[in-house]
């Protein structure tokens, strides 16, 4: 035997490792998720290994497998096929489409093995044991490691995703401006927005809140936020002749906010000092 396996063969027993995983790495996140979920796929990890090997039973598992699994695959696209002849509008959806694609992948997969492993210019792999196998053995382990690094940082991003994605709420509020002490309409409504950028590059990129201004009953001018956010927005509120005022929009924010606004102190007295002296 060659001091390592065929590159067909290290790809077939990559693929199959990967698969192992996959799956163990998926109940490992599982259960730091609270809801533990089985996967028996997990043993596709030592049959990967003994193909990497040269161990004949790890090669018939693995075909076995292989075998079965493309053969469901056909019965799913089957039944996809004949899903969408009858409703074409089903296969624009983007999650039947991202399944589909997934679906391409684990069969074309599967086939790859199925073909590599029934080679018989592959089966002298198999044939011998010794220092061979101890070297396929090593890079069984490489390739294991490497996918497990791989498999977590992709479960890590995937979990980071979901969790900016479920934090997005829409902003939909509109807040009026009253003078505190009259109960008059301010006309002359102004603000700054302080909207929390992303932080990470899988955080998702969201478009400003806009706002429109509107007239009240009062003569006074309305501020309608709307937008969405992933996280509270504070907004400083402003008018001339009156103290900033300062609050915060968030998910539980209700549709409309009246705010009320006190009358700046020095420009009170600046106002008595120049009626003092007309007077």
């Amino acid at each position: 035997m060659d001091s390592l396996p065929p590159r067909s063969i290290c790809i077939a027993g990559g693929l199959v490792i990967a698969a192992g995983v996959s799956a163990l790495v998926g109940m490992v996140a599982s259960l730091f998720a609270g809801s533990f979920a089985w996967d028996v796929g997990f043993v596709a990890i030592p049959i990967g290994f003994g193909v990497l090997m040269g161990k004949e039973s790890a090669r018939a598992w693995a075909t076995f497998f292989s075998v079965v699994i493309f053969l469901l695959f056909l019965v799913v696209m089957g039944f996809a096929i004949s899903e969408y002849i009858k409703k074409p509008e089903q296969m624009q959806q983007p999650n039947d489409i991202r399944q589909n694609l997934c679906l391409f992948l684990v069969g074309g997969s599967c086939l790859y093995v199925w073909n590599v492993l029934a080679r018989k210019s592959n089966r002298y792999w198999y044939e011998g044991e010794g220092a061979e196998q101890k070297k396929g053995k090593g890079l069984a382990w490489s390739v294991a490691i490497v996918l497990v690094v791989v498999c977590s940082m992709q479960t890590v991003e995937r979990w980071s995703m979901k969790e900016q994605f479920e934090r997005i709420f829409p902003v939909r509020t509109t807040v009026e401006l009253f003078d505190a002490k009259t109960g008059e309409g301010l006309s002359t409504p102004m603000y700054d927005i302080d909207q929390n950028k992303s932080r990470f590059e899988w955080e998702p990129s969201l478009p400003p809140v806009w706002v429109n201004h509107a007239s009240n009953d009062t003569g006074g001018r309305l501020l309608e936020f709307s937008g969405m956010a992933t996280s509270p927005i504070d907004i400083t509120l402003r008018s001339e002749g009156y103290l900033d005022t300062s609050i915060t929009l968030d998910s539980e924010s209700e549709s409309k906010v009246e705010v009320l606004m006190r009358r700046d102190p020095e420009v009170v007295l600046e106002s008595e000092n120049v009626k003092a002296d007309q007077q």
